[in-house]
């Protein structure tokens, strides 16, 4: 794709699946603005940088648009909303914590910065988003109610926003994807009992990488995915759960 002075922001996109989106953007030529709650800079371009924002709080939105002015950055051409956490356990020991943080977290900050960002996706003349869900978001999983919950949201919301984006004159087409068990940060803690049985219910016989999703994501904000609009893309090798 022809991307070379394109502008994208991707949500937590400096570690795990949303670092190996990043820097398939900035290897495109695509100016990459992170937002995430840490400092890391783990890629060193000009194409890429940082702004340290905690998305579920409600005045991130205006944070990452006074960002944005001060920098000169006009129009957005393409959203990753990829930032997300786990705190899982069964629905009786699950805190109200725990689903307040994973709700706010995965989908609150998605409402909020695409909610903030409409203006400036509406300058672009091939404005794109991708709501990274999970399957966890279609068939649900034990002791992640919250986390289920917030993803199948996040479909929803993709399913919602392509129709609604798409009733004047500026036009931005919105799809999700819905990773499997990607062999990510956020696996750690997991047994190696269930991975393994994980493995042997996925046709491609392994678990997935980071860039396998990065790959998907980045072809449906390209133009060679131009008429695709409001879907869900499985990302989990054929995943039987």
């Amino acid at each position: 794709m022809n991307d070379k002075a394109k502008v994208a922001l991707v949500t937590g996109g400096s570690k795990g699946i949303g670092l190996e989106i990043s820097r398939l953007l900035v290897g495109k030529g695509v100016k990459v603005i992170s937002l995430t709650r840490t400092t890391y800079k783990p890629i060193q371009s000009r194409l890429f940088e940082e702004f340290n924002v905690d998305l579920s709080n409600d005045d991130s939105g205006e944070r990452v648009l006074e960002y944005l002015r001060m920098n000169e950055v006009n129009e957005i051409s393409y959203l990753v909303n990829n930032a997300g956490v786990t705190k899982d356990s069964l629905i009786e020991k699950m805190s109200i914590g725990d689903w307040d943080t994973v709700l706010a977290s995965n989908l609150k900050s998605a409402f909020l910065i695409t909610k903030s960002l409409l203006p400036l996706l509406r300058e672009s003349d091939t404005p794109s988003i991708v709501n990274v869900s999970s399957i966890i978001g279609n068939v649900g999983n034990i002791g992640q109610s919250n986390y289920s919950a917030s993803k199948g949201a996040l479909i929803s919301l993709t399913k919602t926003w392509a129709k609604e984006f798409n009733r004047k004159d500026h036009k931005i087409r919105v799809n999700s994807v819905s990773p499997g068990f990607i062999a990510t940060d956020m696996l750690r803690g997991v047994p190696e009992r269930f991975l393994n049985r994980i493995t042997e219910q996925t046709p491609l016989g392994r678990l997935g990488m980071a860039s396998d999703v990065a790959d998907a994501v980045v072809f449906l904000l390209s133009d060679e995915a131009r008429f695709i609009n409001g879907a869900d893309v499985p990302v989990d090798g054929g995943l039987v759960w």
